[in-house]
Parts: C-alpha cells; structure tokens; sequence
C-alpha cells in the first residue's frame, strides 16, 4: 500500500513539472522584458515590436520570423513583413529592406502598408544610389519606384515629395551622361558623342 502511495506521488510529481515545462516553453520573456506566448500571433508581434523599440535586432527579427512563418494567415502576418523591412531599414541594410517592403506589396497588396511600403522601397534604391561616375542601376531603379508610388498614390501628400526626390536622381543621370560625352569628346569619338548628347537632353 505504501508502495503504491510513494509511486501515486511521484507520478503527480511527474505530471507538475511536466505541466510546468510545458508552460516555460509556451510562455517566455524575450530580451526586452516582454512575456510572450508563443501560441498566440499577437503577443509574438508585440514582442517583436518592444525588441525593435530597443535596438535589439535579433530578437525582432526572430520575432517577426515566428509570425511570418508561423501565423502567415493571421491578420499580423503582413505587420510582420512589413516591420522586418523597417528593421532592415534601420539597420541600413537597404538591399534587404527593399525586398522585404516589395515582398510585403507582392504578398499582400491590400495591406494598409502596402503604400508606405512601396515609398520606403524607393527610398532604400535611392540610398543605394552611387555617385554619377558608377553604375546608376539603383538609381533607375529609385526613379521608377517613385513614379510607381505617383501613379498609384496620386493624390497622396507624398507624391510631391516623390517629385523632388525624382528630379534629384535624374540629375544624377543627366550628369553622368554629360560626364560620358566628354570622355567621348576626348578620345575624338564625335558619333558616339552626339548619341550621348541626345541622351542627355531626353
């Protein structure tokens, strides 16, 4: 009977800590002093959002992760696109932050970040955007971001800001053109630089 008795106790035991275990992996803290239950989609993003607020990079990333991955159905899923892209951005990691904003605008057109999303891609290609004497791909690729966002967004407030930021990269174009016709000019070439001086003016 006392044997019985001890094993009785010790499968309650068993079941406690099991019971407790299970909890511990459910129900965390992350690096920002937040509990998160990661059961539940809105706890993870929130969780994601205060790390983030902390410059801890890690932690959000892997926050956001969690809620792209696993709760890619839920209404936080494109929350967490779109703010791992704004943490890339302000990490300065333009290239990345780029793919992610037009990951968010292909995944989720409706999305109420798809606009700013499509703006803040148009300004990672212009950060990226090298002096007039390098490859202008980015550059392009900035001007045509920003002509995307007027036709979309035209009555946008934004879409003014968008003009000037499209005059400046043009600029950059004109003067690598013009930059390019005075090489030609000086290696005696006067085809290719009347080509280049129609460029120019176009």
């Amino acid at each position: 009977m006392k044997n019985n008795t001890k094993i009785s106790r010790l499968n309650i035991s068993f079941l406690f800590l099991l019971t407790c275990f299970t909890a511990v992996l459910f129900v965390s803290g992350c690096g920002s002093g937040v509990v998160v239950d990661y059961r539940d989609p809105e706890s993870v993003f929130k969780a994601g959002v205060a790390a983030l607020n902390d410059n801890d990079f890690i932690e959000a990333q892997k926050m956001f992760d969690i809620v792209r991955l696993q709760f890619s159905t839920t209404q936080y899923a494109d929350d967490a696109q779109f703010y791992l892209a704004e943490l890339n951005y302000k990490r300065k990691d333009f290239i990345i932050s780029a793919f992610n904003y037009n990951m968010l605008i292909r995944s989720f057109p409706t999305s109420e970040y798809a606009k700013r999303a499509l703006y803040k891609s148009a300004l990672c290609y212009e950060e990226l955007s090298p002096p007039s004497d390098r490859d202008q791909e980015y550059t392009k690729k900035a001007i045509q971001a920003f002509s995307e966002f007027q036709t979309i967004y035209a009555q946008d407030s934004l879409s003014t800001e968008a003009t000037n930021h499209i005059v400046v990269l043009r600029h950059k174009l004109a003067e690598r053109e013009f930059n390019t016709t005075l090489i030609y000019r000086k290696l005696y070439s006067w085809r290719a630089t009347l080509v280049d001086y129609d460029a120019l003016m176009e």
